[in-house]
């Protein structure tokens, strides 16, 4: 069972989880807090090595947080587009 308490057998698991970083059915980060921040972490560090043009780094943009299902504005990245909280 997914974290999110979704199931889905283990050969899809295996399957989907090396493209997907997320739960087929809700769409919400399916792992534990620990395994979340240490992606939350490691795109950050991403996001903070990507060099992006002016004109791209400038452009703000709505999103929905899968996982809070807040709506926020925030700076558009090539890397992900990441929720405030």
């Amino acid at each position: 069972m997914l974290n999110c308490g979704h199931l889905i057998h283990s050969e899809c698991f295996d399957s989907y989880f090396k493209t997907k970083i997320y739960c087929p059915v809700c769409k919400k980060f399916p792992f534990d807090e620990e395994v979340k921040q240490e992606f939350a972490n490691s795109i950050q560090r991403e996001m903070d090595n990507t060099v992006m043009s002016d004109e791209l780094a400038s452009i703000q943009v709505s999103i929905i947080c899968n996982d809070c299902l807040v709506k926020s504005t925030t700076n558009f990245n090539i890397v992900a587009l990441k929720c405030k909280d």
